[in-house]
């Protein structure tokens, strides 16, 4: 099985919140793209696994995207060991995409930037022969890291998402256990909530800026890659 982009969550709704715009305007673009959920985020104050399980279909289907699974690691219990390593080299493997999405590795959830060092880790790992998993070695050409709760690193580029902001938005209404209904609440007690809708459109809008659109998605990428043609890469 051949993917073009493999897009790694902590938790169901970590990709819609963090990168689902990018990952609409690649899929329009006809890029072939899975999601994999390292959790199912049992440990979350709101919401069943039941109800976030039902939940992430739809908004896979929102963002138009062609498959997604839970590799089922304990919640809050994301370490780097050998079992939960294999999960995701074998799943790396599975897939084959040269490019992988993963969480920042400095988040203020202790979950993302453990989930960000163990699929990084993978990623590395998961080129070894003698590493073995039901699938033959592989490894990613590009780890790209998408921001989460911060706003005060300095993101490699940023994708304008502006013409895919509405579906963004609808795909993480599709969340209803996360995000309900909250037209009673005041404003404060919105902006007390990390990843309320008005703190998400701040950080959108505010990475957005920095390009000179309304929203952007950022990114981070560690290791350089190489291109014959560089205006190419600056305004594709």
């Amino acid at each position: 099985m051949k993917e073009d982009i493999i897009v790694f969550g902590t938790h169901p709704d970590d990709v819609e919140l963090c990168c689902s715009g990018t990952l609409i305007k690649l899929a329009k673009k006809g890029y072939k793209i899975v999601v994999v959920d390292l959790t199912r985020g049992e440990k979350g104050t709101r919401g069943t696994v039941q109800e976030r399980e039902k939940e992430s279909k739809i908004a896979l289907d929102i963002m138009g995207l062609d498959f997604r699974e839970n590799l089922k690691i304990p919640d809050t219990s994301i370490e780097t060991n050998e079992d939960n390593r294999n999960k995701v080299i074998n799943v790396i493997r599975k897939y084959r995409a040269e490019v992988i999405f993963l969480p920042h590795w400095d988040d203020i959830h202790p979950d993302h930037a453990a989930a960000s060092k163990l699929i990084a880790d993978a990623s590395f790992y998961s080129g070894l022969e003698k590493i073995k998993t039901d699938y033959k070695p592989f490894k990613p050409l590009y780890n790209l890291f998408y921001i989460g709760r911060r706003k005060d690193i300095d993101a490699t580029f940023v994708v304008d998402i502006t013409d895919e902001y509405t579906l963004k938005m609808k795909a993480i209404r599709a969340y209803n256990s996360q995000f309900p209904d909250d037209k009673n609440k005041d404003l404060k007690e919105k902006l007390d909530s990390p990843f309320s809708i008005e703190n998400l459109e701040a950080r959108d809008r505010f990475y957005g800026s920095i390009v000179g659109v309304e929203f952007g998605e950022p990114f981070l990428i560690k290791n350089p890659f190489k291109t014959s043609d560089p205006i190419k890469v600056l305004f594709s």
